[in-house]
């Protein structure tokens, strides 16, 4: 399990760096600009979750700009790369007790957490492509299989 969360992971950092490139060689839509902010900002939650710390302090919708994201994608990625270097049984295994934005308390394993911050952008990456394409830019191509065949 441990090396296809490190696959996943590395797989949603480089679709964001893909997605912060593409927005920059454009002026995006306000929407595409959004989405990719709120996508950096949910991975930051779930690393202050994953780390016992007070979620609170990032909003899951901000307003950010290209230079905001690119500097919290970069702070993201130094998280989880300290995260997934100290990948165990056991810290995979770990559970963690949270707050929702919702209010309401769950837990979940780090496993299960990290599967939910690689799974989550997709979605949004998805809406990015979208949006770019609607306002007539071709979009990057951020499938999986792409990022295994480079």
């Amino acid at each position: 399990m441990k090396e296809a969360l490190i696959r996943l992971v590395n797989h949603m950092q480089w679709a964001d760096a893909e997605t912060l490139a593409a927005l920059r060689a454009v002026s995006p839509p306000a929407e595409a600009l959004a989405w990719y902010a709120h996508v950096l900002a949910c991975e930051r939650v779930w690393y202050l979750r994953m780390g016992n710390e007070d979620w609170k302090t990032q909003k899951v919708w901000p307003g950010m700009t290209l230079d905001e994201c690119a500097a919290l994608a970069a702070r993201n990625d130094t998280q989880v790369n300290g995260i997934v270097a100290r990948l165990s049984d056991e810290e995979l295994a770990r559970r963690v007790t949270y707050v929702n934005s919702a209010g309401r308390t769950f837990t979940n394993t780090m496993a299960d957490m990290l599967i939910q911050v690689a799974l989550h952008g997709v979605h949004h990456r998805g809406q990015i492509v979208a949006s770019l394409r609607r306002a007539g830019t071709a979009p990057p191509v951020l499938d999986y299989i792409r990022f295994v065949r480079e």
